[in-house]
């Protein structure tokens, strides 16, 4: 391999370290969603900073 391709391969894997980050974010929120109406939003803030 040479220098190149190996600066992609990280750049490649630096994005999709990212977006599967976001994704999980965005799937973890659409998933608490629904107990947002029983519970208060201190205690939400308060187990996304445990989290």
């Amino acid at each position: 391999m040479s220098n190149y391709d190996i600066k992609s391969e990280e750049k490649f894997m630096g994005q999709n370290a990212w977006f599967s980050l976001f994704m999980g974010v965005t799937l973890l929120i659409i998933s608490v969603y629904p107990m947002l109406n029983q519970t208060s939003a201190p205690l939400l803030f308060l187990e996304l900073l445990l989290f």
